[in-house]
């Protein structure tokens, strides 16, 4: 074998392992990112459970005694959840199959109502 040849395989060796080693380096370089990205996406989440937060709907009857009216009866039971009174009674109507907002003294209503707390 000649000295020519030689040097050419020896330095054609030497360009492989070397590129060997660039692509390993690469390859650990992308998996300690991936590593890495998922620990700050998945375990560190900024994501917080807020407790108060949560809320349940809740439905509960109730009786309707002399001088209540829809409105007072929202204003009773209604809270953030909705919009306004007028959401509330609505919704109290469409429950309780109403046409109107009268009701009278004795009846029972069924109306919603929202919790913190899960039953």
């Amino acid at each position: 074998m000649s000295k020519d040849s030689r040097s050419y395989s020896s330095s054609y060796f030497r360009r492989r392992r070397q590129l060997r080693f660039r692509i390993a380096a690469v390859l650990t370089a992308i998996c300690i990112s991936g590593a890495f990205g998922v620990l700050r996406f998945g375990f560190f989440s900024d994501a917080r459970e807020d407790a108060a937060s949560v809320s349940y709907k809740y439905f509960t009857s109730i009786l309707v005694y002399p001088g209540d009216t829809l409105t007072s009866i929202a204003r009773q039971y209604a809270d953030h959840h909705y919009d306004s009174l007028e959401d509330y009674m609505e919704e109290v109507r469409m429950t309780n199959h109403l046409q109107e907002d009268e009701i009278r003294a004795g009846e029972y209503l069924i109306v919603p109502y929202y919790s913190p707390d899960f039953r």
